[in-house]
C-alpha cells in the first residue's frame, strides 16, 4: 500500500468525502510540503513525462500566470 500512497505516514487517506471541511491554509501548507517532497525526486531526473525543464523560476511564473487568469474569470 505504501507505493500507492507514498505519503500515508504523513497525511490521512480519505476513501470518502470527509464530514467536515479543512482550513484553506492547512490545505495549501500540505500541498507546499508535498511539492517540496516531489521536487527532490524529479530534480534527480528520475521522473517521466510531467516535468520538462526543472526551472523553478519558470514554474513559479506559470503558477502566477494561471492564478492571474483564475482571478480575472470570477
Amino acid at each position: 500500500m505504501s507505493s500507492i500512497y507514498p505519503y500515508a505516514d504523513r497525511y490521512p487517506i480519505n476513501s470518502a468525502m470527509p464530514k467536515t471541511g479543512r482550513d484553506r491554509s492547512e490545505i495549501l501548507a500540505e500541498l507546499d510540503d508535498l511539492a517540496r517532497s516531489e521536487d527532490s525526486t524529479w530534480e534527480t531526473g528520475q521522473c517521466s513525462g510531467t516535468m520538462y525543464c526543472g526551472d523553478h523560476e519558470h514554474y513559479a511564473f506559470m503558477a502566477k500566470a494561471f492564478a492571474s487568469r483564475a482571478k480575472s474569470s470570477r
